[in-house]
């Protein structure tokens, strides 16, 4: 009976520690899956009553191994009295009873379990709840924060397309105007190329009438286009206007005379003097040339060199060839006319200060300017000191001119050997002259330049002249 009765204590305790171990791992899963798993509650409380349904077949289970195992003993003793009947049924009692202590332990754990399981439930809704809070207040401050970054960056992305847009509109601005400015240059100079050509062409008619001797209807052709363009400002179109004075000058001279003639010219110098454009100042020294010749022409000498000197005075220091090419031809002209008057000294000033001015040059008019001022400073030196200087003179002129290429330059040459022959004859005697007419002759007689030639024809004439005076036939 003691053995039963202890039997039913260890198994009353086996069943008790492992109900409170099953329990307590319950609870630990519970926790731990409180803590992992947010999203999992109402599947943990599903988890708990499935606990306890296992727990109740398990007690069913317990209760029917008892009755078994009490059938067995009674089957296996049954010379066991009445009183150990009784006894054994008292100890089943105490068991059943201890059955029922421990089933209302369980259930009290069970419910321990629910409570805490509640609890834990609460805490971590609470404490999910406070999460949600933080999450929301903190998404909340950063939407604030990003809000407050984004419109700062619309504030600055909003200035930076107005300054965009300022200067959008100052570029098409400026390129307004300058598109304006541009357009009205072209239709400035369209307008200027279409009066250009024009001119032209009412400058080319009225030439071409000159070339058909149509001298009065040429004249009144360039009144037209004087007329219709003397206050032109466009420079190309003066220069037209100005060339067409100047040729309806020389057409007025032509029928009417030089006086009429040079009053063409007073008017184009005073149109034009003032000018800075190149072609026109061309116009107006030539015009001042003109004048100064057709004064001379008249017997008007003074007045002809006055002419020269303003010439001389306005355009000295001008770069333009054409423009200095007058100025030589005035200077030249001026030598020349001093000579005529018998002021032999002034000439040789005048044709000094030329040569000296001009020697260099490189332009072919000036260059043959320069050699007829040498040869004509030559006849005025000979002139003011004697054959032997003169001599001198056009030696200097030989040296100096005798491989420039232009035929008009060595015509220039040739005369300076002719006419040094001539004076040589003079002073050293007739072979002394042969020898320098036969110089001439040796280095002209192939050049077909008929200039050159005519002095070379004159060197022989003279040769032969100068042999017959020797009582010598032609050699």
């Amino acid at each position: 009976m003691r053995k039963l009765f202890l039997l039913a204590l260890f198994f009353s305790y086996f069943s008790l520690s492992g109900f409170a171990i099953t329990t307590e791992q319950q609870l630990f899963e519970q926790k731990y899956q409180l803590e992992q798993q947010k999203e999992q509650i109402k599947e943990l409380r599903s988890e708990l009553k499935k606990s306890t349904d296992d727990l109740e077949n398990e007690d069913k289970s317990t209760k029917d191994k008892l009755i078994e195992y009490i059938k067995t003993l009674e089957g296996a003793d049954k010379r066991i009295t009445d009183t150990s009947i009784w006894l054994s049924v008292y100890g089943i009692l105490i068991t059943i009873l201890l059955l029922i202590v421990a089933w209302s332990s369980r259930n009290t754990a069970i419910n321990e379990a629910k409570n805490i399981s509640n609890e834990e439930t609460q805490k971590f809704l609470k404490m999910w709840n406070e999460e949600v809070e933080k999450f929301k207040n903190l998404s909340e401050q950063k939407i604030s924060d990003a809000e407050n970054i984004l419109n700062k960056k619309i504030e600055e992305s909003g200035a930076k397309l107005n300054q965009a847009e300022d200067e959008l509109i100052r570029k098409l601005s400026e390129f307004e105007t300058m598109f304006n400015t541009e357009l009205e240059r072209f239709k400035k100079e369209f307008k200027e190329n279409a009066a250009l050509q024009d001119a032209k062409y009412l400058f080319n008619e009225a030439w071409k009438l000159g070339i058909e001797g149509k001298s009065e209807e040429e004249i009144k052709a360039y009144d037209r286009l004087i007329t219709k363009y003397r206050n032109s400002e466009n420079e190309s179109v003066q220069k037209q206007v100005a060339n067409a004075k100047l040729n309806k000058a020389i057409e007025v001279g032509k029928i009417h005379g030089s006086e009429e003639e040079i009053e063409v010219y007073d008017a184009l110098i005073a149109q034009f003097k003032d000018s800075k454009h190149d072609g026109t100042q061309e116009q107006v020294a030539t015009a001042m040339f003109n004048k100064g010749f057709r004064l001379g022409e008249l017997g008007k000498n003074e007045e002809e060199i006055e002419v020269y000197d303003a010439l001389i005075a306005q355009f000295k220091d001008s770069k333009h060839d054409g423009i200095k090419e007058r100025v030589v031809r005035a200077m030249l002209n001026k030598g020349i006319t001093l000579g005529e008057l018998g002021k032999n000294e002034e000439a040789i000033e005048v044709y000094d200060a030329l040569i000296a001015q001009f020697k260099d040059s490189k332009h072919d008019g000036i260059q043959e300017q320069v050699a007829q001022t040498m040869l004509n400073r030559a006849i005025e030196v000979g002139k003011v000191h004697g054959s032997e200087e003169e001599i001198k003179a056009y030696d200097a002129l030989i040296v100096e001119l005798k491989d420039v290429k232009l035929d008009s330059v060595q015509e220039r040459v040739a005369k300076a050997m002719f006419y040094k022959a001539s004076e040589v004859g003079k002073i050293h005697g007739s072979e002394e002259e042969i020898k320098a007419y036969d110089a001439l002759i040796v280095q002209f007689k192939d050049l077909q330049q008929e200039g050159i030639q005519e002095q070379v024809a004159k060197a022989i004439n003279n040769k032969a002249i100068t042999l017959g005076t020797l009582g010598k036939g032609p050699e």
